[in-house]
């Protein structure tokens, strides 16, 4: 049955009232390994939501999501990483990692692993025996092992550690704290007058930075129009 725009709106409408919203008690993102780009946008999207509404955030390892779909004692978590490169790491039954997480030639990471490794888990067509397949979405479990961290406490407020937070110099409650620490220099600041625009020359033309737009330049000799706001001059 295909229904019209305005029944379609109506049908929504009769039901806003049903909605409830709630926030939260935890976010979760993958933090990898994985798509370098995908990572970074969930990671930022997560953060940013935990910081504007106060909850905790959770990063967790696509490896340790996939060792969850395993059965074994001790079970292989394996990611194709392409180009004959994997990512792999090794966890027990409780999800404790046993080996650490590391990109590697299969062969070469195969010849590492601890003795008693007998179940592989992989959403990738890897040619490894006893390989369990594991779903291509993982976010109902990376949900499930968020919300174990967040019962024993471990569900932090900053999806970065301590240490990668002091090496890279930021954070989004470190960037509020000092604002809020200072606000006489961010008042400054924003008052603070710009600098003139720099003259720059494209297409034989000089003309003021503050103009974006490259494809309104004239070439030398062209017929000059004067409007606000632009400096146009010829440099011949």
């Amino acid at each position: 049955m295909r229904l019209s725009l305005s029944q379609t709106h109506r049908r929504v409408s009769s039901r806003v009232d049903q909605i409830t919203c709630w926030t939260p008690a935890c976010f979760a993102a993958a933090s990898g390994p994985g798509s370098f780009t995908g990572v970074r946008v969930g990671l930022a999207c997560v953060k940013g939501l935990a910081e504007a509404v106060g909850r905790p955030a959770v990063g967790v390892s696509n490896l340790e999501a996939l060792a969850r779909c395993g059965t074994a004692r001790l079970r292989a978590a394996v990611i194709d990483a392409r180009r004959g490169d994997i990512y792999g790491a090794v966890y027990d039954d409780a999800g404790r990692i046993v080996s650490p997480e590391i990109v590697s030639r299969l062969d070469t990471w195969l010849a590492t692993l601890p003795a008693g490794v007998d179940q592989f888990v992989s959403a990738d067509p890897l040619p490894l025996p006893g390989l369990v397949p594991a779903p291509a979405s993982l976010a109902h479990i990376i949900a499930a092992i968020a919300n174990d961290r967040l019962a024993r406490g471990e569900a932090a407020h900053r999806l970065m550690t301590t240490e990668a937070s002091s090496r890279f110099g930021w954070s989004f409650a470190g960037i509020g704290n000092r604002l809020r620490a200072n606000p006489a220099a961010t008042r400054k600041r924003a008052t603070a007058p710009s600098a003139p625009p720099k003259a720059t020359r494209r297409m034989g033309v000089a003309r003021c930075s503050t103009e974006p737009k490259l494809s309104e330049a004239r070439w030398p000799g062209a017929p000059q129009k004067k409007r606000p706001g632009k400096a146009w001059a010829d440099v011949r």
